[in-house]
């Protein structure tokens, strides 16, 4: 996926205000980086929204810190923000669906997951 929709009232719901609350900037910027990377690798043959990196990779990639990152991400997890596959123990964001749109596909897979 290109893009997907982001609602601008993101920093209203209870869930992200509690992010914020503990995490600050840091935990709202990380949040918003994990939905961008989960959408953006959204496609036909692999329409699962999961995160292929893990918080090592994070990590490494924009020079952070490995244990904050862990910290924020059990706190995402712990208020349903993101899930956990039970099968590959990777982090999944189901609800991504809501903000893509059938047109910005043409996969039939992808809009039966999006209409569902």
């Amino acid at each position: 996926m290109q893009y997907f929709k982001h609602m601008t009232g993101m920093r209203n719901d209870v869930k992200i205000k509690r992010l914020i609350a503990k995490h600050g900037l840091q935990g709202y910027g990380l949040y918003n980086l994990l939905l961008e990377t989960i959408a953006e690798n959204i496609t036909t043959e692999k329409p699962i929204p999961e995160l292929n990196e893990t918080c090592e990779d994070i990590a490494m990639f924009y020079n952070g810190n490995t244990a904050q990152i862990n910290e924020i991400m059990a706190y995402m997890l712990n208020q349903g923000l993101f899930e956990i596959d039970e099968i590959t123990g990777r982090i999944l964001c189901k609800k991504i669906y809501k903000f893509l749109e059938q047109s910005q596909t043409r996969s039939p897979e992808i809009r039966r997951l999006i209409d569902n």
